[in-house]
């Protein structure tokens, strides 16, 4: 992992934090209770490429109610999406004390994934670890007598976002909202991915144990059948979407620009910009292979389809 000098303090935010007074500017660093992730393997190159699609990968994933935006970057082979409101963040920012004025950047956990393959201690009930590569807050009960970090030197990476100017930008909320509840949701969700996916390693068996034992609703074979075929169900729609998306950019070269993705649970439409007549006809027989509707027009080619 590449970082950059800076002799600014690294403060990690997560919500059992204590109030704080600050006299210097800090940076902060968010942990997963205040944005969403995902990862993709997709054929692509530049990253605001990859940040034109990300509102079509969070559909149904994150609230509605709320104004997303986008953090995006490349982790080894794949590209990692990270949807997160900023206005809930700086309302909570502000209810610890830590006011934008003071802040220089905001930092993701998952950008120090490899500081958290040791759990870090949060709180009583609380730890910061890595499944799946995946930074995460998970129930103290779920990593057993695994030794636990209490204090830590958090290094500043080199690509994070200037909170001044994107506050600019964003209106107060009146009200913030709680998230209690999505600590559990959390861990039902890694329960459901070991289930769907067969439990195929010894430690994914004993995480399964461990967060059963922390959350006794769990523990019904029912129960836990039931969640997977609902994961199940959400994985075959979520493959089909991937599949998709990767289909739609194979359509991206020169000449061909992609101006607009419109992805549902029931289906997609993507608009193009062509300057290439021979770039036309490969996206016809792209479109063909892949059973896609297209329409052209004089502003360029429409192709939709059913997911």
């Amino acid at each position: 992992m590449n970082f950059l000098e800076d002799n600014k303090k690294l403060v990690l935010v997560h919500r059992s934090m204590p109030q704080m007074e600050i006299k210097q500017p800090i940076n902060v660093m968010l942990t997963p209770q205040f944005y969403t992730l995902k990862k993709e393997i997709l054929p692509i190159k530049f990253a605001y490429q990859a940040k034109r699609i990300a509102a079509s990968l969070f559909e149904g994933m994150v609230p509605e109610r709320r104004t997303y935006d986008y953090f995006v970057y490349k982790e080894g082979d794949q590209w990692v999406f990270i949807a997160y409101s900023l206005e809930e963040i700086i309302e909570f920012l502000q209810s610890k004390g830590l006011y934008p004025e003071s802040i220089s950047k905001l930092f993701f956990a998952q950008q120090a994934v490899a500081v958290f393959r040791e759990p870090y201690l949060l709180s009583d009930k609380e730890v910061l670890g890595v499944v799946d590569d995946k930074v995460v807050v998970m129930p103290r009960s779920a990593v057993g007598d695994e030794a636990l970090n209490t204090t830590m030197e958090l290094p500043n990476p080199t690509k994070g976002i200037a909170i001044q100017s994107a506050y600019a930008s964003v209106l107060s909320l009146k009200e913030a909202l709680g998230f209690a509840a999505i600590f559990l949701l959390f861990s039902v969700l890694f329960i459901a991915e070991g289930v769907r996916y067969g439990g195929d390693t010894k430690a994914g068996t004993q995480e399964l144990e461990s967060l059963i034992e922390a959350n006794p609703s769990l523990s019904s074979q029912y129960t836990r059948e039931s969640i997977a075929a609902k994961y199940r169900k959400i994985d075959e729609a979520e493959r089909k979407k991937r599949e998709t998306i990767k289909v739609l950019l194979e359509m991206i070269s020169k000449g061909v620009e992609l101006q607009a993705l419109y992805i549902d649970e029931k289906g997609f439409r993507a608009e193009y910009a062509v300057n290439e007549p021979s770039a036309i006809r490969r996206i016809e027989s792209q479109a063909k292979k892949a059973k896609f509707t297209l329409q052209k027009s004089t502003e360029g080619i429409k192709v939709e389809g059913r997911l």
